[in-house]
């Protein structure tokens, strides 16, 4: 016998005038139209396509969509499309109008359907593949490479990167906007250091990893003798380990300035070549301040800069020496003792060149970037590396900040934006906050960018960057919160339809708010009026508003729950601190109970999580109280007890040493077994945890009674008198009897002479708590 469908039959097709698609083979495969007719669904992972014909009569296909369930399977036929159940009720739409769960669908034959997102833009087309054309950077978390250019956005592109010893570490694609040449992949999980080590490959790109890490070590030295092993390590022309001041010194700068992944072999071979000049030319300083005084009263700038241009002087610019009032030539006044004279007057130069030439605000990406060269070429450097001029510093933090503007208003696609903003937020953090970027809304800021005709004067800041997002969150959260209200006012408050629910609960979700569950969109659609905006000529619901009647259906699908797994579903929605699995039951009752029900009288998510407390504290009271009335040892007893004082019942409890609550313990258990049948009182059970308390205050009392029993005793106290004194503390090898016996007269003797005295008799020392007089008899016993 044929298979079946549970859930869809023949004729259910035929009612809903679906008609067969024939399938592509594989020769056609790439004429296969977008959005073909026929059946879509995923399933285990895999999106797959079928058409109706293969619905009805392939019984692994029919085995599928039974379990995957009608609710899961889309159609498309003739230009519409929808769920299976849109078509039963007559409520499919064109297909630009259905937002289709977008992807690439297998048929039974391995060809690829596609299916596209109706109700949203046309996929974008990635522009080619990316080639790598060389390695930059490896870490633990990303790689970077360079890549051919192209002037079209390649979209979700991934790199292959492989280890030493061929093991691939799979990165995570990667958005990449027109024009760009470098790519920064990151690594779906991070490299440990220890496997950062050998030559590596990215697309069979070589980078060895062995050398960054010696040159790493160049500029992580902290000292002449770390900097002089890591040079050496290098193997390097011309080092000179008589010159290692000089590299020191141009170290300690390089690192104040770039990171390692920067560097290159031949940039460390540059510093130690132009160190070793620096030395050599050093050897000649009177000869070069004599030649700079010559040219200068000679009032011969050739001359001049030709003598400047010695590697015992840093930073010279050429374009510089002639630059009326602040340039070279009049700043060296040839009069100099030294070389370092000199070189404070060309500093002296750049600095104030720097201040009054670069361009650090607007949009301008080749002035920004000519500015930025001119300061990492010629700002004066401290010791450490970091610019010494505070106002070329500003400078040059402001240029970053504007070329970090610029990337952003060259992206051209949501992710590319999204990594454009971060980074500008990283620079600009007060002024831009990541909050403010909502993932949904991407594509807008995209648009509203490139939409934008006067970026130079709306668009130059991160201000008016952070405005325009502002602008378009509000702009999508209008029309967003329109949606809701158009599928709201489409809910029949009565009897609304499933479809009904999913487009509230749709609109909902889209609108990017918290805690919208699927589980609640029953009591979305009940309060779907509240949803919507009373009349057209009422104020408009905001995204808040929104929010705050979400908050308030969440709360009511807790206080109207009549099932005890339901409600502890819609607790959690609520995310709340107190929920406890266990204690499902308990919440129930407490909802249900029209009395003295306290979950029921909290307005709103944090009232209810207090009840919750008190429940769950109600709880463990109970269970131990019911503990104690089952238990058969005196230990069962005090664990209970611990747990009763954690709830803050027992009063008196937690002030008694944790070695005597054990006799604590003990009393209760004779005290329970002593209660008496009455009315619907139990014999030998306490009633709640008041009349456990009530126990444990006679007990605590019993106690400080025993010990004063004891310590009163003399040396001279009848032996009776002082095993009474004993029996009420209480010991295994006591007789526990109600008058005292041979055996509890002896043990009583050697315990009264194993005591200390006073020179009043008293016993010396006091005993303080019931372990110790037990351990004090244990010890004479033995």
């Amino acid at each position: 016998m044929s298979k079946s469908l549970k859930v869809l039959s023949a004729a259910a097709l035929a009612a809903v005038s679906l008609t067969p698609a024939a399938v592509a083979n594989a020769d056609t495969q790439k004429e296969i139209p977008v959005n073909q007719d026929g059946i879509y669904y995923e399933y285990n992972g895999q999106k797959l396509y079928v058409t109706v014909d293969e619905l009805l009569t392939n019984s692994e296909v029919i085995d599928q969509i039974n379990e995957v369930g009608l609710e899961n399977i889309y159609l498309i036929q003739d230009g519409q499309a929808g769920a299976y159940q849109d078509f039963v009720d007559g409520k499919e739409v064109k297909i630009e109008d259905y937002d289709l769960p977008s992807g690439e669908y297998k048929d039974l034959s391995g060809n690829i359907h596609q299916l596209g997102d109706g109700n949203t833009e046309e996929p974008e087309t990635p522009g080619g593949e990316v080639t790598v054309e060389s390695v930059s950077a490896i870490n633990a978390n990303y790689v970077t490479v360079t890549i051919n250019k192209a002037d079209e956005d390649r979209l979700a592109q991934e790199v292959e990167v492989k280890d030493a010893n061929g093991k691939v570490y799979p990165v995570k694609a990667l958005d990449i906007a027109a024009g760009d040449t470098t790519a920064e992949f990151e690594f779906v999980t991070a490299v440990k250091a220890a496997d950062l080590k050998g030559v590596w490959t990215v697309d069979g790109k070589a980078y060895d990893l062995d050398v960054f890490n010696k040159i790493a070590k160049v500029l992580a030295a902290k000292t002449q003798i770390e900097l002089n092993t890591a040079l050496t390590a290098l193997d390097l022309d011309n080092y000179n380990a008589a010159n290692i001041t000089e590299y020191f010194a141009a170290q300690q700068k390089l690192a104040g300035t770039v990171e390692a992944t920067d560097l290159t072999v031949a940039d460390i071979q540059k510093l130690v070549d132009d160190a070793n000049a620096k030395v050599e030319a050093g050897k000649d300083e009177k000869a070069l301040i004599k030649a700079i005084k010559e040219a200068k009263d000679a009032n011969n700038q050739v001359a001049f800069l030709a003598a400047l241009n010695n590697a015992a002087l840093e930073q010279v610019n050429p374009d510089w020496v002639a630059v009326e009032g602040e340039g070279y030539f009049t700043k060296i006044t040839g009069e100099e003792a030294d070389l370092k004279a000199i070189q404070t007057a060309i500093n002296t130069a750049n600095n104030t060149i720097l201040n009054t030439s670069v361009t650090s605000e607007g949009i301008d990406k080749a002035k920004l970037t000519a500015s930025k060269e001119l300061i990492a070429q010629y700002a004066p450097l401290t010791d450490k590396g970091e610019i010494a001029n505070t106002d070329v510093k500003t400078k040059a933090a402001n240029i970053e900040i504007q070329l970090a503007v610029v990337d952003v208003l060259e992206a051209t696609t949501p992710t590319a934006l999204k990594n454009k903003l971060t980074a500008l937020a990283e620079l600009d953090k007060a002024k831009l906050d990541m909050k403010n970027y909502v993932d949904a809304n991407g594509k807008a800021y995209v648009k509203a960018i490139a939409d934008e005709t006067d970026k130079a004067t709306k668009l130059a800041t991160t201000d008016q960057i952070n405005t325009l997002l502002t602008t378009v969150n509000t702009a999508e959260a209008k029309t967003l919160v329109d949606a809701v209200n158009t599928a709201a006012k489409a809910v029949d408050s009565q009897t609304p339809t499933v479809a009904q629910q999913d487009a509230l609960l749709k609109a909902l979700k889209d609108l990017g708010l918290k805690q919208v569950a699927d589980s609640n969109k029953a009591q979305y659609a009940k309060d779907a009026s509240a949803f919507a905006t009373e009349s057209d000529t009422a104020a408009s619901k905001t995204k808040e508003d929104v929010q705050t009647q979400v908050n308030t259906s969440n709360v009511t699908a807790v206080t109207s729950a009549t099932d005890a797994d339901d409600l502890l579903v819609a607790l959690k929605i609520l995310e709340l601190k107190n929920v406890v699995d266990a204690n499902k039951d308990a919440y129930l009752k407490d909802v249900q109970d029209t009395q003295d029900g306290t979950i029921k009288e909290a307005q709103d998510a944090t009232g209810i999580d207090a009840a919750l407390k008190a429940i769950n504290s109600q709880v463990a009271i109970d269970a131990a109280v019911k503990a104690i009335n089952e238990a058969k040892t005196a230990t069962e007893v005090k664990t209970a007890l611990d747990k009763l004082a954690n709830e803050g019942k027992v009063e008196g409890y937690l002030n008694v040493t944790s070695a005597d609550r054990i006799f604590i313990a003990e009393q209760v258990l004779d005290a329970r077994d002593e209660i008496e049948a009455a009315g619907d009182a139990k014999a030998k059970e306490f009633a709640d945890e008041t009349a456990v308390g009530e126990a444990v205050t006679a007990a605590t009392t019993a106690r400080t009674n025993a010990i004063e029993g004891v310590n009163d005793l003399k040396l001279e106290t009848d032996l009776t008198e002082i095993a009474a004194a004993l029996l009420a503390v209480g010991h295994e090898s006591l007789s526990g009897a109600d008058a005292p016996t041979a055996n509890d007269t002896n043990i009583a003797d050697a315990f009264i002479t194993s005591l200390g005295f006073d020179d009043e008799g008293a016993i010396k020392p006091q005993f303080r708590s019931i372990a110790e007089i037990r351990a004090a008899i244990t010890k004479v016993v033995k």
